[in-house]
């Protein structure tokens, strides 16, 4: 195992089950109460490189933006139709899809600060999870 990265105060886990912006302390950010038409600009982004869109104060690309609005912003479902409707206009791509920038990479800002991680020596497959790390090993090892 290899350290990357450096460290962030909490996981992404920690930061997704974390709706408040006051408690959110991976990203230091001062995050509007409520989300609405006029500032979700502020909150999420596209990122044409990648072909995902961003949740900036969750700090994590978001693969549906509808499930994420519901379950992580309590959006209301006109909220949440006028906000995929302004975010119909990018073409997303498949996770699977992604095109990830060469070794060694820069952090992406939008993403928030780097965490503290593994990469396998082999494959150099990464992760945050000690106990993830071991299971890739294992099975793939």
């Amino acid at each position: 195992m290899e350290l990357v990265w450096n460290s962030r105060a909490t996981t992404p886990h920690q930061a997704n089950n974390t709706s408040n912006s006051e408690s959110d302390t991976s990203n230091p950010r001062k995050w509007p109460r409520q989300l609405t038409l006029s500032n979700c600009n502020d909150v999420f982004c596209f990122l044409k490189d990648f072909g995902v869109v961003v949740c900036k104060q969750h700090c994590t690309a978001v693969v549906s933006l509808n499930a994420h609005l519901r379950k992580y912003h309590a959006a209301s479902a006109t909220l949440r139709r006028q906000i995929l409707e302004r975010f119909s206009q990018f073409e997303t791509v498949a996770p699977s899809a992604i095109e990830l920038p060469d070794e060694p990479a820069q952090p992406i800002e939008e993403l928030g600060k780097p965490l503290d991680g593994a990469q396998c020596e082999t494959c150099r497959w990464i992760t945050i999870s000690k106990d993830k790390m071991r299971r890739h090993c294992k099975k793939n090892h």
